[in-house]
């Protein structure tokens, strides 16, 4: 399960520590500055391209703020059956899709 709440006080940490403020760092990213305002308070949820978006203009792995539950019922997702070399192609794949889509490309 992913911590929003966990997440955006990182963000939020890494921005205050580079001094930047948030109308900067959202242009950056190409969304609004109360959006990444709600992110950092963990008041929203955002979708999983904006996440990843923001995790690599930071640098963070997402796995930081992820932890697997111990319920039977976490069987019946598709997280739990990856490998770690299947994690990892996946979010590169997702990584590599965001990047085409923000430079206008529409197929890889």
């Amino acid at each position: 399960m992913f911590h929003i709440t966990y997440f955006g006080k990182k963000i939020r940490k890494l921005r205050k520590e580079k001094n930047m403020k948030l109308s900067d760092v959202a242009e950056q990213l190409h969304i609004s500055p109360s959006y990444l305002g709600e992110i950092e308070r963990g008041t929203t949820s955002p979708s999983i391209e904006i996440v990843v978006l923001i995790a690599n203009y930071w640098g963070i792995s997402l796995e930081d703020f992820c932890h697997l539950q111990t319920s039977p019922d976490i069987e019946q997702t598709f997280y739990l059956g990856f490998t770690e070399l299947e994690y990892q192609l996946f979010y590169n794949i997702l990584v590599q899709y965001l990047f085409l889509k923000q430079e206008g490309e529409h197929h890889f």
